[in-house]
This record gives structure tokens, sequence and C-alpha cells, in this order.
């Protein structure tokens, strides 16, 4: 029913039922003329003058558009030509020119071609004598063969190496010098190299050292030490030791004490006396260092048991006597006193996230364990190298620690890096022998 009556509709032909008329529009209404000369849209065409919203009704009534305001001035006579190719001035005629432009300031503080001048008249000396303005430089009274070749001084020559030793301050281009004789040592510092050598592998990513590898430059040679790392240590607080502040401080006694000694170390002088220091190591007797008589038994009569044996009465701190089970576990509610402190459970030891005992690392245990536990990490040693790491760190016959060896195969491990492996097993060998 419904698709019916929309067939119907299209079918007549009131108005706006076609697509033409639905696609024409009725022009929009136009602003009244009353009102446009208010609409700013009324001056913006192009061409047009702009006409105020006062004048609008003024300029059609009066007729002001064909009027010409102001009064009209003769047609000037003179052309292009005649000012391109005017004739030459008399005499007469360029000293009325000159008095015409007297008028201008710019003619007297700008005169064409030459310099403002201010009439004044300047001395003789400056004028006939050529004498030069301003006082003169130091520098200009100085000699000039003073300045290009200067005469060098002992006491400025002593005056500069004192400068440069307090303030570690040389001058540009010139190489530090340390004090240090090498004619005794045989280098000569301007033609040799100092330092460690690095890496000397060419490929795999690293460049470094290319002339090295490709000319087998042997790395072993003398090794010389940074000197200001030494005056560094030296300076640098060590532990136990006072601070060498550059007092010659290592010149005197170790067991030198500064300051005013106490009355209590001058009565101590005369006998014993009793102070801080007294109280706090004391000065017990052995008699008086032993434990006590009623330590693990009582001294009370009628209260004690006596045995033959000799034996501590009560519960041992640490459950031996109890047996444990085949594996801990938080269902056993005995308390054997061998569980860890509060300590260890707020700051772990080490290697215990992975579930080993500290006290692993510090075990002694067999060669052949410490040789099969290294090589399952990728250390796989010779014979004659391993005798000498483990029987150097050997705390039993046949027997060493996890830690001591770690830092024995460390120390290899350096002096290889540098070259010096050879000449460390050497000395370790002939130390174990």
């Amino acid at each position: 029913m419904f698709l019916e009556d929309a067939a119907g509709a299209n079918n007549g032909k009131g108005a706006g039922g076609t697509v033409m008329g639905c696609l024409e529009f009725q022009k929009r209404p136009g602003t009244p003329e009353e009102i446009r000369k208010y609409r700013k849209s009324a001056n913006l065409a192009p061409g047009k003058r702009f006409q105020h919203h006062g004048t609008a009704d003024d300029i059609a009534k009066m007729d002001l558009d064909a009027r010409v305001f102001g009064e009209a001035s003769e047609l000037s006579r003179v052309t292009a030509s005649d000012l391109l190719s005017h004739s030459k001035q008399s005499e007469l005629q360029k000293l009325q020119t000159f008095k015409a432009e007297k008028v201008y300031r710019a003619r007297a503080k700008e005169p064409l071609g030459r310099q403002q001048d201010h009439h004044m008249e300047l001395p003789s000396k400056f004028t006939e004598g050529k004498q030069a303005f301003g006082i003169g430089s130091v520098s200009s009274l100085e000699p000039a063969k003073e300045i290009i070749f200067p005469s060098i001084k002992e006491e400025d020559v002593i005056a500069e190496e004192i400068y440069q030793r307090s303030h570690n301050n040389w001058p540009v281009g010139a190489q530090k010098q340390r004090g240090i004789n090498w004619q005794d040592t045989g280098v000569n510092p301007n033609e040799t190299r100092f330092g460690m050598k690095g890496d000397t592998i060419a490929f795999n990513g690293v460049s470094k050292n290319v002339d090295a590898v490709l000319k087998n430059k042997d790395a072993a040679g003398p090794i010389y030490w940074k000197k200001n790392m030494d005056n560094y240590s030296s300076m640098a607080d060590n532990l136990g030791q006072s601070k060498n502040l550059g007092q010659q401080s290592a010149q005197r006694p170790e067991g030198i004490a500064y300051g005013k000694p106490s009355a209590t170390a001058l009565k101590a002088a005369s006998g014993p006396v009793w102070g801080a220091g007294a109280v706090l190591k004391g000065q017990y007797s052995v008699e008086q260092q032993m434990p006590d008589m009623d330590l693990g038994k009582s001294i009370t009569p009628g209260f004690r048991n006596i045995a033959r044996e000799t034996r501590a009465y009560g519960c041992p701190s640490i459950r031996t006597d109890l047996p444990k089970l085949a594996r801990r576990s938080v269902a056993d509610s005995q308390n054997y006193g061998d569980d860890v402190a509060a300590k260890d459970l707020i700051s772990p030891p080490a290697y215990s996230d992975m579930n080993i005992d500290p006290e692993t690392m510090v075990n002694a245990r067999s060669f052949d364990s410490l040789r099969e536990l290294f090589a399952k990490i990728g250390y796989d040693f010779p014979d004659e190298l391993f005798d000498i790491l483990s029987k150097t760190v050997a705390c039993a016959p046949g027997m060493a620690t996890i830690s001591d060896f770690r830092e024995i195969l460390n120390e290899y491990l350096a002096m290889r890096d540098i070259g010096r492996d050879s000449e460390w097993l050497e000395q370790r060998a002939q130390y174990i022998s």
C-alpha cells in the first residue's frame, strides 16, 4: 500500500515535484538600501572608493562624484627634456643657488664632497709640528727589538719552573716534565709511547692495533707506572693511616702521637692508671677470665646433680639431640636452633637467590671437585697449570676452597691479559716448591 501511494505521488506534476524543481533555488533577499550603507561589505567592492555612511545619501543628492575639491593648478611647462639637458649656470646663477641653499641645515652639517667645518683653530704643534693626538702607551715607548727578542733572566726561568710545579700550569704545546731521570732508564721520552697495549684482535669487529698485528710486534717490554697515580695514592685516604697532607708525614716515626697528652697519660708514666682505654680493653688476669663456676651447673647445696661423667645439663641451643627429617618443611614445627637470623632475611647473603649456602664458597673440597666444577663454567685447565693454581691456595693436602681458587684464577687471568703469565707462573712454582 505504501509503495503504490509513493508511485502515485511521483506521477503528479505539482510545483517542486520534479528534479529540476528541486535543483532550482530562490534568490536570497538582498540588504535594503537604507541599511546597506551601514554594512562594511558595501564598501569592499574592488576599485570603489570608501564611503562613510554619513555622506552616503549626500553623494547621490549633491552629485559629489562629479565635483573636484581644491584649487586647480596650472599645467607645468617643464618637461623631462628640460630637466636632463639644462644649460650651464653662470657665476651669478651659481651664487644665487648657493644663497638659496644656505637656508638648509644639511648644507652646513653634511657638505657635499668634504667634511664638516667646525671653525676650530688647532694649535701650531698639531698643524706645524705634526704631533699626534692622545697619550702614548707603554708598548709604544718600548723598543721593537725588546718586544720581538725579549731578554730572559735566570730568575724568570726559576720562577716559571716553580709556578709550573705549584699550579701544574704548562705552556701551550710543551711536554710535561715530572723530574724523571730518563738517562738511567735508557728510554727516550720523545720516541717512546707509554701505556698498556690494548686489544690486538684486528678482526671480528675490533680494529685496535691493526698495525701491531700486521707487523707482529711483541707486546712484552718494560712497563712504566703513571707517577700521577702514585701521587694520588699517597695523598688519598688509606685505611688505618692518617692522610698525607704533603707535610713530610712519611718521614716521621710511626708511633708518634699528635696533640697534648692528657692527665691520665701523665699519671700512667708513674704507674698503672685506669682510663677509658683500660676500661674498654680490660686488665684481667687469667683466673678472672675463666668462666663462672656455676656455668652449666648448680653450686647450691641440695640442688646439685652429681654425675661421674663431665657433662652439662639442660637442652642445647642447637638441638642436635633430636633427629631431623630427611627434608625440611614448613610442616615441621620443631625449632632446631640452626635457623637463619633476621639479618639474613633482611640482607640475604650472596648466591642465596640460587639456593646456594654461603658456606659452600669457603668449605674445603678436593682438587678434583674444584677442577670438575670450574670445567662446567668453561675453564678447562692443563694439568701443569691447575697443579700450580690449586697448590698455591691449598688449605690442606689436596683440599682448597672455591673462594680462594677463584681469586688466584682472577689474578692469573689478569696477568695473562698483559702478557706476563709465564713470569707469574714461574714465581708461583718457586713459591710452592
